[in-house]
């Protein structure tokens, strides 16, 4: 910059002077058209910068006021998108077995009260625990997998309810001894008929295939997974007193035939992916194929024992027998 002044300056003077020198010409007569003069006048380039050129009304404006219009106009940053959370994972549990403990509980195809409803669950009735999430239970309930609500579900097995016991009557008071009247002449006592001893159905080795066997130890696997082998054994007896009853025609004679019958035990394709194991196989082949029996000719029904031990609605041709772990077992009465 100070360069440039002073270029500036030695020109302004080489002008006025050439200006001084014309006049004096002027005064003495002399004309410039004559001979022209050629004075060479010196050309300045200003020098090309990237500093920004100085500038005095740039230099009265206060730093601040700069800074403070440069915030104001500074957009304020756009927020992220909210990161969508991840889904809780399904917590995995044991083969837990477990009942509903009230009536009407829906089994849903989800976690979820608005989703599908697969059936209803009423109290008492088994199922058996795969998984937990978030205050539902995933479980199996037959061939159906869904969800229950946490809090219509308890494990371990329904408790039947104990009968009340009857109360002993209270001994009643002797009555006073009369006089001693004339002996009448006794009479004859009729014979009481004794109740005939109960008939069981006996095999032979050989008497049912091993695809038979095989069937009953499937339909155990599926109807009492987690039997011991007296139960095991009376319902495989109640199979095989319907097989070999020989008084009516209501019950087919072949072991497929009775485990498939309509409306009865099940059918072929809900057994579909039960397999026999060593305790059904064994509980199938004492029955079938070494003892026979374990029930009466006439036992040929059965059911879970908290249900109660009235069958509504057979309670006309069914009378209760016993119970063996939770399973009650009745006899026909009305067509034997």
């Amino acid at each position: 910059m100070q360069q440039m002044k002073k270029l500036i300056s030695v020109t302004i003077m080489l002008i006025m002077l050439l200006g001084l020198s014309s006049a004096c010409d002027r005064d003495r007569g002399v004309s410039l058209d004559a001979e022209a003069v050629d004075i060479p006048v010196p050309v300045y380039s200003v020098k090309q910068t990237d500093e920004p050129a100085y500038s005095e009304t740039a230099a009265a404006v206060e730093p601040n006021t700069v800074s403070e219009t440069a915030e104001a106009v500074t957009p304020a940053p756009t927020p992220g998108p909210t990161p969508t959370p991840s889904p809780v994972p399904m917590e995995s549990v044991g083969y837990w077995a477990a009942h509903i403990n009230r009536n009407g509980v829906n089994l849903r195809s989800k976690p979820s009260t608005g989703s599908d409803i697969l059936g209803k669950l009423n109290l008492g009735e088994k199922v058996f625990i795969t998984g937990k999430l978030e205050g539902w239970y995933q479980v199996m309930y037959g061939e159906l997998t869904g969800y229950v609500a946490e809090e219509f579900i308890t494990l371990g097995s329904y408790a039947t309810p104990t009968p009340k016991p009857t109360p002993t009557p209270k001994p009643t008071a002797k009555p006073t001894a009369k006089p001693t009247a004339k002996p009448t002449a006794k009479p004859t006592a009729k014979p009481t008929n004794t109740p005939k001893p109960e008939s069981y159905h006996t095999v032979y080795p050989g008497q049912f295939s091993e695809d038979d066997i095989i069937l009953v130890a499937r339909y155990l696997r599926r109807e009492q997974p987690y039997g011991g082998q007296e139960d095991l054994r009376a319902i495989a007896s109640v199979i095989l007193n319907r097989v070999l009853d020989d008084k009516t025609t209501i019950f087919p004679n072949t072991v497929r035939g009775v485990l498939f019958q309509h409306n009865q035990f099940c059918t072929e394709a809900q057994l579909e992916g039960y397999e026999p194991n060593q305790k059904t196989l064994t509980a199938a082949r004492y029955v079938f194929s070494e003892h026979g029996a374990t029930m009466p000719k006439t036992v040929f029904f059965f059911r879970a024992a908290y249900l109660g031990i009235v069958w509504h609605p057979y309670e006309d041709f069914t009378q209760y027998y016993t119970t063996i772990n939770g399973v009650n077992f009745y006899k026909g009465i009305k067509y034997w």
